[in-house]
């Protein structure tokens, strides 16, 4: 979803729809959702649309009761891709709309992200892309940039089908200037079955710590799910995410 040189690399039509959900206490849910179609041989186009949203603010003035109604606090965005491959080098934009409300206040934007997909040597694979950056570049905390490299560190054959075992490095930098690291581990047989083990740098909750990160992948047919879980920080609960995606045409 946020690296637009990752539109779609496949042939045909396909659906995405991802759901994240936080503990209680934070009371942050997300859904991200896209559709995406293979043109030509070096061209995809993409749609897609995400919505955050924080529940549970209540309304007080002099006393702690709450007021009858709640604090709404949401941004969502809807964009458009493209994305061409040229030998092993791919690159896309997207163009996104957004809408931010904070009680009684309310914001838009558009953003322009670039991003880039390169595999210069056999099993290695690096990317990098902005994520929300404004058409002149200004600096923004909204803003974040992304890099990471994944490298097929084995290769054979398990129980008649492929193996693949992949290490993997990623960064983001913030426009607040906070930064956050990962390393992963993820492991698939027959291109059907993906699991990854990480470890993630995270900054939240005022301190700064690393954050254990398991995720399961499955295809069944034209079907992908996928499941993550997080470990949260300063003893706060799991936040969970759930994907489904599904190739339509081939």
């Amino acid at each position: 979803f946020w690296n637009p040189a990752a539109v779609n690399s496949t042939p045909g039509l396909a659906f995405g729809l991802e759901v994240l959900q936080t503990p209680d206490v934070v009371s942050m849910n997300s859904v991200l959702g896209g559709v995406t179609y293979r043109v030509g041989r070096a061209l995809s186009l993409g749609v897609s649309a995400g919505r955050i949203s924080v529940g549970d603010l209540v309304r007080t003035t002099t006393s702690p009761e709450s007021e009858q109604g709640s604090i709404p606090v949401y941004t969502q965005f809807v964009g458009g891709a493209v994305r061409t491959a040229v030998g092993p080098l791919a690159l896309g934009a997207e163009v996104r709309l957004h809408d931010a409300r904070l009680d009684t206040q309310e914001d838009n934007a558009v953003t322009l992200d670039i991003g880039l997909q390169a595999r210069p040597l056999a099993g290695l694979t690096i990317a990098a892309a902005s994520q929300f950056a404004t058409p002149d570049l200004a600096a923004a905390a909204t803003v974040a940039y992304f890099a990471g490299a994944e490298y097929r560190i084995a290769a054979g054959r398990l129980w008649g089908g492929r193996l693949a075992v992949l290490g993997r490095y990623g960064i983001e930098l913030r426009g607040s200037g906070e930064i956050e690291h990962m390393v992963s581990t993820g492991v698939g047989l027959a291109d059907r079955l993906r699991v990854d083990v990480a470890l993630l740098r995270a900054d939240a909750y005022g301190s700064a710590a690393w954050q254990p990160v398991v995720g399961v992948e499955l295809q069944i047919g034209r079907y992908v799910v996928g499941v993550a879980r997080g470990s949260g920080l300063n003893g706060v609960g799991a936040t969970y995410r759930i994907g489904l995606n599904v190739g339509v045409l081939p």
